[in-house]
């Protein structure tokens, strides 16, 4: 299963620009355990978005 980015998954929002901000939008990596000790490095996709006054 193939998980979207942080930039697919702030467009598949589909919220206007003109009234949301992006405030963060990136893909962090981070280190997992699996149960049998195998690790991996999987991306987080991190989307922070504020509503723009006015």
């Amino acid at each position: 299963m193939e998980l979207p980015t942080a930039g697919e998954a702030r467009e598949s929002l589909g919220l206007p620009e003109r009234e949301w901000e992006t405030l963060v939008c990136e893909d962090r990596p981070r280190e997992v355990t699996g149960p049998d000790g195998q690790r991996a490095t999987v991306p987080d996709a991190v989307v922070k978005l504020g509503r723009r006054s006015g």
